[in-house]
């Protein structure tokens, strides 16, 4: 087998062990590193390192999510930071710590640190599983310039493969070369024309099936007004290379426009992979930043490029939190949530403050059940790493299982029962064969999990059945596999603590196409709503109905997934809302009762966010009620038919008859929901006992009128995730108005019997 040897210039020796690079270089280009660039680029073009032919196999690159044997770290600063990864990592895999041979960032100076009470957290229980490598190095961004990993025939060898770092820090550029020699694995080099490749890994993401994302640096930085390559490329001949030295699938690199105000243009800054088909992205407030940059290269991957499985990518959004004078790029550092690090059933994510923290460190545990997610502050003042255009995934690099057992599998969705079961399967592979495989299904996991025997169905394809289940019922499943050698392995990884799960839906159903606008998030400008809760990350993934104290009967729809909160436009969610089947005959009585997602357009859908309301009723005639949180309810005045067929109500439209007197507000031809029922008691009024004014006052402060509160509440009356008592876009107007601006003692009450 060839390695590369450790090619140290003297240059970047002086440079490792200097003052300056013992504080640590920048993410970005240092000032000084400016006049070093033509001699770095000189110097890679003449260091002819390790294997520069390509390899002689189609290789497979691995994905984050996958088994992890080592994590690497520089230590070089930050170390209060990585102290914390290595903490929680070494209980994962080994850890690799390169290291100086003296000073401060010998190893002999980090053990005494991680040994010790300190920014970084009280002392290590035990040195169990940290490793060092004494080798030069330049700066602590790993991830940028540490290898990658490729397999020979997807779980056959591991290589690692190195690009040319875009930065003119030698020591760093080889780094790759002192691993895979301290790991026993050959390293792949782009180091040499015609093969010559620049790239960073903060830029690149992969599925481990042949797809791809960067940003359009890749581009730039190997094209005529590249820096650091040897010669140029188009386009298509970047993607060649990646397809040849990665295994990228021709027309499966995803590259997308730059962001205008991040600095370095790493796709690990507004986003991750979390899985072979779901994307995390980071959601900047409308209009704000790099938002609309974002949102347009999000639309370009789903217009043009659907996942491994050939379905479109699940969205999730997770906020962009602001600096603690609330602004953003470029105004402020470039905070992120998805700069985090998959550490195999461990995930680490940054964090900033707890206003925002919580929100994302539910989103990561949402979807990803059964990690340990482990919050590490990125913006205090002894660990402002941050403040450099980076977090934690900039300075760790992971290397692969050896002989990794390779499991994907497509996750499914909500289903009605059939008679021929839920059939799961999966793509199974490992070195020595699959020996056998399961899985795991339970509605309960608190009872423990039923396991199915697989049946291999050829090419590497594993299925079993899960016997239908009772409409309602939540199906929670895992794989197991086990390889000849005996490997065990589980998807998701974290099984049984974590799982996949869907919902059995009834069948047939009564389905209603249910339409209604929210007066309060209504603009009659764009003939839309607005959704505001969801595009500022306000939006409760659970009915809020229960809370409130309505009484729901019978209702299945208790909560839906984040990913539904990443779809935009038309169907972007604006609310809860909370139907009602009621009887024919006595329309005070509810039969049935679904918690429902109300669209910008005014459709109202279930929990999947696409599909209509459906009630698990006899086929026959009800009366229909659409009711909110802070809106008055309306009704049907006639009951409809409602069959396995869906029916469309429209209570936008007049040419739908409503039960009681103005049971809706004409908006100038659009009829909608009243708004202003803040303390939900069927009666509108701005003064007296009861009044729905004075709820909005104590919200923002009863001696404070003019205090801004966020959040998703009652006293939010414009739906607009803000309560305001005075000023523009308040919420007390719309109250005044709807009783009757001339007439503030009125009382209006809702009509429903």
């Amino acid at each position: 087998m060839l390695f590369r040897p450790i090619v140290t210039l003297a240059v970047a020796c002086t440079l490792a062990l200097s003052a300056r690079a013992q504080e640590g270089l920048p993410h970005g280009l240092a000032p000084h590193e400016v006049d070093l660039i033509r001699d770095y680029r000189e110097s890679r073009a003449s260091d002819d390192r390790g294997i520069s032919t390509p390899p002689p196999f189609v290789p497979r690159t691995m994905a984050e999510w996958e088994e992890v044997q080592t994590l690497c770290v520089s230590w070089i600063s930050f170390p209060s930071i990585l102290k914390q990864i290595v903490r929680y990592a070494k209980d994962e895999c080994q850890v690799l710590i390169l290291c100086a041979s003296s000073g401060s960032n010998s190893q002999a100076s980090i053990t005494t640190y991680l040994q010790a009470n300190n920014a970084g957290g009280p002392p290590l229980p035990n040195l169990t599983n940290i490793s060092f490598l004494v080798t030069p190095y330049n700066s602590i961004w790993m991830r940028d310039y540490g290898p990658e990993c490729i397999y020979q025939n997807e779980v056959d060898s591991l290589y690692l493969l190195d690009w040319i770092y875009n930065r003119p820090r030698p020591s760093d550029d080889t780094s790759p070369d002192a691993i895979g020699t301290f790991k026993n694995k050959a390293v792949y080099s782009t180091s040499t024309a015609p093969n010559d490749l620049v790239h960073t890994g903060g830029n690149f993401m992969a599925d481990g099936f042949g797809t791809a994302f960067s940003s359009n640096l890749v581009i730039d930085e190997n094209g005529p007004g590249g820096s650091y390559n040897q010669t140029d490329k188009t386009p298509a001949q970047v993607d060649a290379l990646m397809t040849t030295w990665m295994g990228i699938n021709p027309g499966r690199y995803v590259r997308m426009t730059q962001l205008p105000f991040d600095a370095i243009n790493h796709i690990d800054m507004h986003m991750k992979l979390l899985d072979e088909e779901t994307l995390l992205i980071g959601q900047f407030p409308t209009g704000v930043s790099d938002g609309p940059q974002i949102e347009s290269n999000i639309a370009f991957i789903q217009n043009n490029y659907n996942s491994v499985f050939g379905t479109p990518y699940r969205i999730v959004r997770v906020p962009m939190p602001p600096s603690t004078t609330n602004t953003y790029a470029p105004s402020s550092s470039y905070r992120t949530f998805t700069n985090s690090i998959f550490i195999n059933r461990t995930i680490l994510v940054p964090t900033y403050r707890e206003q925002y923290d919580t929100t994302a460190l539910r989103i990561y545990r949402e979807n990803l059940p059964g990690y340990r997610v482990i919050a590490i502050d990125c913006d205090e003042s002894s660990g402002n790493i941050i403040s450099q255009s980076g977090a934690l995934h900039c300075i760790t690099k992971a290397i692969g299982a050896s002989k990794p057992l390779l499991m994907r599998h497509q996750r499914l969705a909500d289903r009605s029962n059939t008679g021929a079961g839920y059939t799961v399967s999966a793509y199974l592979r490992h070195q020595s064969g699959i020996a056998n495989a399961q899985v795991y299904w339970t509605t309960d996991t608190t009872q423990g999990y039923t396991a199915l025997n697989m049946s291999a169905t050829g090419g590497n394809n594993w299925s079993a059945t899960i016997p239908d289940q009772p409409a309602g019922s939540l199906v929670y499943y895992y794989v197991r596999a086990v390889a000849n050698n005996g490997k065990v392995q589980v998807r998701p990884i974290t099984a049984p603590q974590g799982w996949w799960r869907f919902r059995v839906l009834a069948t047939p159903g009564l389905p209603v196409a249910l339409k209604v606008w929210l007066e309060g998030a209504y603009d009659s400008g764009a003939g839309l709503m607005r959704d505001d809760l969801r595009s500022a990350g306000l939006f409760p993934l659970g009915e809020p109905f229960t809370a409130l104290g309505f009484t729901l009967v019978g209702n299945t729809n208790t909560s839906f997934s984040s990913a539904i909160l990443g779809t935009t436009g038309n169907n972007g969610i604006v609310d809860w809302v909370l139907a009602e089947a009621r009887d024919a005959n006595n329309p005070s009585t509810v039969l049935q009762s679904r918690a429902a997602l109300v669209q910008r357009d005014g459709d109202v859908v279930g929990m999947d966010g696409l599909s209509n309301v459906v009630f698990n009723l006899p086929a026959g005639s009800y009366h229909l009620a659409l009711r909110h949180r802070n809106h008055f309810g309306a009704m049907t005045l006639n009951p409809a038919a409602l069959t396995s067929s869906p029916v469309t109500l429209d209570f936008r439209s007049a040419a739908l008859a409503t039960w009681g007197t103005d049971a809706r507000k004409n908006l100038g031809g659009p009829l909608a929901l009243w708004a202003g029922n803040v303390l939900r008691d069927a009666s509108l009024r701005y003064t007296g006992s009861g009044n729905d004014r004075d709820p909005i006052l104590v919200s923002v402060g009863s001696t404070t009128p003019n205090s801004t509160v966020s959040g998703y509440l009652p006293a939010d009356v414009n739906l607009d995730g803000a309560v305001k008592y005075t000023g523009s876009a308040n919420d007390r107007d719309p109250v005044l108005v709807n009783v009757g601006s001339t007439t503030p003692n009125n009382t209006r009450t809702e009509q429903l019997p």
